[in-house]
């Protein structure tokens, strides 16, 4: 396991042009297009309600949990708060930090086997609008949905083989 971990660490973090064809799937792969990947015009300002129902509560605040999604607030020590959103399904985590004022400080999102930041993070300034913006992606030739994907097929190719040597 831990050499299938190292494998997918060198195929993220290197140049994939050499990687075999079958390995790679199309754009939809990456789910872009999934909402987990938006903010919303709504999550630029911690909804007041939030915010008060924070300020009572020593544990955090969870809005919505079912089998495919959560959606859960904590209060930082500094006063501000995280809001983090995961998608279940795709295991990526959409997490979201507010001044304590409640205006959107960044948002970045995070694959969450592993935790490695994914797709971009964004800053914002007090009105929020975006102040600078890190691309995770950037100079790869692959999304990071690809990548796991690769992991997967090579780790099915290695079983099979382990399997028919003993």
């Amino acid at each position: 396991m831990r050499h299938l971990y190292i494998l997918f660490l060198g195929i993220f973090f290197t140049n994939c042009s050499s990687v075999p064809k079958e390995y790679l799937v199309d754009n939809t792969t990456c789910h872009y297009n999934d909402p987990i990947f938006n903010i919303t015009q709504g999550e630029l300002i911690l909804n007041s309600k939030v915010q008060k129902q924070l300020l009572n509560r020593k544990k955090d605040l969870i809005i919505v949990q079912n089998k495919n999604y959560i959606n859960r607030f904590y209060k930082n020590k500094n006063g501000g708060v995280t809001n983090k959103q995961t998608n279940k399904r795709l295991g990526i985590g959409k997490w979201i930090r507010y001044k304590k004022n409640g205006a959107i400080l960044w948002s970045e999102f995070v694959y969450l086997n592993g935790a490695k930041r994914i797709s971009k993070e964004t800053q914002y300034n007090e009105q929020g609008k975006i102040t600078k913006v890190i691309d995770y992606e950037k100079g790869y030739n692959i999304c990071w949905a690809e990548a796991i994907e690769i992991v997967k097929n090579s780790q099915k190719r290695h079983s099979k083989i382990r399997s028919h040597q003993f």
